[in-house]
């Protein structure tokens, strides 16, 4: 019973992080025109680093979804960090801005979208 409520404890944590960077990447793109390029860059780099995090826990978890659904849709997200690598060698904060809209919301957003399915039956409300 100890481990089950460990299990949903950390699966809690993944849903709260997962929203916390969803609210920050909405911010950032409702506020994308305002802030300077390298506060734009600081703020992508800081949610990856939460994705990072997300995807070295979810390793740790065996729920077959997460190999046939949420794995592929990882590997869009980092597909999506690396154009924003590239342009952040390009100082091209409008690329940056194109990436985010187009790439990295729409990714994360079908990403956590599965995640909290997967994990539906064990999220404590």
């Amino acid at each position: 019973m100890g481990q089950y409520v460990e299990y949903n404890k950390m699966i809690d944590e993944i849903i709260s992080l997962l929203s916390l960077i969803e609210k920050i990447l909405m911010k950032l793109k409702r506020n994308f025109s305002m802030l300077p390029y390298e506060e734009k860059v600081k703020i992508i780099n800081s949610c990856f680093l939460g994705i990072t995090i997300i995807k070295f826990i979810l390793r740790s978890i065996s729920e077959r979804n997460l190999k046939d659904v949420v794995l592929p849709l990882t590997t869009r997200l980092e597909l999506a960090n690396q154009k924003v690598v590239e342009a952040c060698k390009k100082e091209n904060p409008e690329q940056l801005e194109i990436i985010l809209n187009t790439e990295i919301l729409p990714a994360f957003i079908e990403w956590k979208s599965e995640l909290e399915k997967t994990f539906s039956p064990y999220i404590s409300s």
